[in-house]
């Protein structure tokens, strides 16, 4: 693609109250300082963008008394496409027009985004905008026409030793997973590796330490603690029908306790019921009873009393009974004492589980010291792959530096930055015989720029218009492909040489 501006105008733009250009191929625009020399590229600027050269926004408005619009009109050739684009200041409101029809500011915004992209002309247009940007947005711009090297490439230029414990690993996962993975694998096998190594050292101790002890005949030991748990079933036995007996006994007291104090009671019921007279007089309205009442409450009474009677010997049948079930239990045995049976049995068990843990001893050391060296298999193999990507990272940014070098003549370009713990972090600065850009003088920023531009239009295949102010610190100039405006300091008023002054 290749752009180029044929005309530019200019009506009440800052110093400019009306100037009128045609540019040719080169334009030199020379004059005193104040004399709209800056201007001119910030025409087209605030054209497109509304911005300064640097993409800054710019206020066009001019310290002079003006009358009418601020305006700049750019006509814009791209390829074989001629556009005439207008942006003004019309009664204090923004304007556009693109080819003389009246455009919403989206409209006009949406049809340079659609010729070009932003950075990319502000690069080409002002050899200081690319340096401007910050590292990460110049990093980005130049990387993005640069392939990165693919793993193969990478993995030829690594060591033998470090290439073959790579190679299979990134098959199956990308360069970040192995590095976390095996990052995180180092962290936590260099903290097993200690307690493994101790685990193995205190059962060798006590390996060693149970080889020394006396001799223990097992099956003896068994055949005495099944003894022991005979004779304890055959005593819990027992002592479970004690218990048995226990709280039956129990239970009888209770009822007995109970019955007697029903009989008691009953007792003392009965003797009052024998001391009440019999009833003589109405409890209503106080007359005498006849003989037929009074022998009906005493039929009514007597039985009362036969009924109590009855139910007091129904409770001493009951009270026999239980006298006669606790003689049935007769005397209650002593329980026996199970103590010393538990304590041989417990002392058996004691021997065989001892006997069983020493004779298990020899296979715990031999599977903790397989552990141990499983973990320090894996932590060895995570320590060679972190290393080995170590290595793959800087290879790797080598060539990615290697690659971008080759785009410049005289620049190199700072890619990443060595931490002290070996990492690789990702940077971006240009440099000139060493210098970075910021400690480079203003010639040296303009040559550097133009080389850069130079590097953007070959790679991007876009071709415009460069911008180039205070031309004259450079002695020996030279202009990247593409339409060059060259504007120098000179003790004159202003002159552009290619161009029509109006």
């Amino acid at each position: 693609m290749q752009i180029s501006i044929e005309n530019l105008e200019m009506q009440n733009f800052k110093g400019h109250r009306e100037l009128k250009l045609e540019l040719s191929e080169l334009v030199k625009i020379s004059g005193k300082n104040g004399e709209g020399k800056s201007s001119i590229g910030e025409a087209v600027t605030w054209n497109l963008y509304g911005a300064d050269i640097l993409g800054n926004t710019l206020d066009p408005t001019p310290l002079y008394e003006h009358e009418g619009e601020i305006s700049t009109t750019v006509f814009l050739k791209v390829d074989d496409k001629l556009l005439k684009l207008k942006r003004a200041i019309e009664g204090g409101k923004n304007t556009f027009y693109i080819n003389d029809i009246p455009k919403k500011a989206t409209e006009y915004k949406e049809l340079i985004e659609s010729l070009f992209e932003k950075e990319l002309f502000l690069s080409i247009f002002n050899p200081s905008y690319f340096s401007s940007q910050h590292w990460k947005e110049q990093r980005a711009q130049l990387l993005k026409y640069i392939d990165e090297p693919l793993n193969k490439e990478v993995l030829a230029n690594m060591t033998n030793v470090t290439r073959v414990s790579l190679e299979e690993p990134l098959k199956k996962h990308s360069l970040n997973e192995l590095d976390k993975l095996h990052k995180d694998r180092f962290r936590k096998r260099d903290k097993e590796i200690e307690r493994a190594g101790a685990r193995v050292a205190t059962l060798r101790e006590q390996y060693e330490k149970s080889l020394g002890s006396d001799g223990v005949d097992l099956k003896e030991v068994q055949e005495k603690m099944l003894a022991c748990e005979i004779e304890l079933e055959k005593a819990q036995k027992i002592n479970e029908g004690i218990a048995h007996q226990e709280k039956k006994l129990l239970e009888l007291n209770a009822q007995e306790k109970m019955v007697r104090e029903q009989i008691l009671k009953k007792k003392k019921q009965i003797d009052s019921m024998n001391e009440q007279p019999i009833q003589e007089h109405c409890e209503s309205c106080g007359q005498a009873l006849d003989y037929n009442a009074r022998e009906t409450l005493t039929q009514t009474h007597l039985k009362k009393v036969e009924k109590a009677k009855h139910e007091g010997k129904e409770l001493v049948t009951t009270l026999q009974q239980i006298l006669e079930g606790k003689k049935q239990l007769g005397e209650l045995e002593q329980r026996v004492d199970v103590s010393e049976l538990m304590n041989e049995i417990a002392k058996y068990r004691h021997i065989l589980m001892d006997s069983q843990r020493i004779n298990g001893l020899a296979d715990e050391v031999k599977k903790a010291e397989e552990d141990y060296e499983v973990i320090r298999g894996e932590r060895g193999e995570s320590q060679s792959i972190c290393d080995a990507i170590k290595e793959f990272v800087d290879v790797k940014a080598s060539l990615m530096v290697n690659k971008v070098n080759e785009l410049f003549d005289t620049l190199t370009v700072k890619l990443f930055d060595k931490q002290k713990n070996d990492s690789v972090k990702q940077t971006f600065e240009i440099e000139l015989d060493g210098k970075p850009y910021q400690k480079l003088s203003t010639a040296e920023k303009i040559r550097a720029g133009i080389e850069v531009i130079h590097v953007l239009q070959q790679q991007s295949g876009v071709e415009g218009p460069t911008f180039i102010d205070n031309a004259e610190s450079i002695i020996d100039l030279k202009v990247a492909p593409g339409q060059a405006i060259i504007s120098t300091v000179k003790n004159n008023k202003l002159k552009i040489e290619g161009g029509k002054l109006a």
